[in-house]
């Protein structure tokens, strides 16, 4: 993905009705930016509700909305699995450093790297199986590569499995 473009989506002025990604909360809907006045001084809130929750409402300011970014397309889905699969994740031996890279991988919602994530903790269930803590990574990783993709290719989640594995075999 082009630096500049990145850069773009993080200036961008979300607009009521577009789907964005907001950190670990996953696909969120934009359901209004407003006005609002929690406490200190009335200022510009995007208010968003996650699909997996739409009961639930986050109101993020608009100076904050640099941690939101625009859903996938498949365009963009396509040429980071041809990317992830030229660059595997090597595995990390020692369990403290490889728990605190994992999690900032999670954190960081970055698609590229969660899918490389997911590859690596794949390829070491394979050979040697996983500790519950890098299952329970494995397991989020792969949640929130599954929502995103499903949502942005107009899929089943479960399908997501072996569209990703036909991109990564050509």
């Amino acid at each position: 993905m082009a630096q500049g473009s990145e850069k773009e989506d993080m200036l961008k002025m979300y607009q009521k009705g577009e789907y964005v990604i907001y950190g670990s909360n996953g696909v969120c809907v934009v359901e209004d930016v407003r006005p609002m006045d929690f406490g200190a001084e009335k200022q510009e809130y995007i208010v968003l509700h996650p699909l997996a929750q739409p009961t639930a409402a986050f109101y993020l300011p608009q100076k904050a909305q640099g941690k939101l970014r625009p859903v996938l397309t498949r365009e963009k889905i396509d040429a980071i699995l041809a990317t992830v699969r030229q660059e595997p994740m090597p595995w990390i031996e020692g369990h403290k450093q490889r728990l605190q890279c994992f999690q900032q991988i999670l954190s960081g919602r970055d698609t590229a790297q969660l899918l490389s994530l997911a590859g690596c903790l794949r390829q070491r269930q394979s050979c040697k199986g996983l500790s519950s803590t890098d299952r329970d990574i494995l397991h989020r990783a792969e949640g929130a590569i599954r929502q995103e993709f499903a949502f942005a290719l107009n899929l089943q989640p479960e399908e997501i499995g072996s569209y990703i594995q036909e991109r990564l075999s050509k």
